[in-house]
């Protein structure tokens, strides 16, 4: 996947954008080199109030099952602002390249893991 438009659709809740710019705007002042990444999704999401398949797309505060590509187990977190973050190991941060990579993906996407400076990025894909 060359481009953001082969990028799988993200679908983020209405209810959620003033946080997720906080967040955005954070990242930009802070110069972290996640910022760019992290608005190029917010910029190419498509917003929605409600929608049947909200349940199946992984957004903040909810558990997400991914797996590497060529990986048999997969991986099960909940994905989190940082700011709320009380146990790594059980929880994924939204400003990794993870956590931007499945935000607003549904069940069975795949993508190319976003943000990271890798030749090759391996393929990851949102829940299972």
């Amino acid at each position: 996947m060359d481009s953001s438009l082969d990028l799988p659709a993200a679908v983020l809740w209405t209810s959620q954008r003033s946080r997720l710019h906080a967040i955005e705007q954070w990242l930009l002042e802070q110069f972290h080199p996640l910022a760019a990444s992290f608005s190029r999704k917010l910029r190419r999401s498509e917003w929605r109030d409600n929608c049947e398949d909200m349940a199946r797309r992984a957004i903040l505060d909810r558990f997400v099952v991914y797996r590497i590509e060529g990986s048999e187990r997969p991986e099960r977190r909940l994905l989190i602002d940082p700011a709320d973050g009380m146990w790594p190991p059980a929880e994924l941060s939204l400003i990794t390249p993870l956590g931007i990579t499945l935000l607003g993906l549904s069940v069975g996407n795949r993508s190319s893991l976003i943000g990271a400076d890798l030749h090759e990025p391996p393929l990851w894909r949102s829940w299972r």
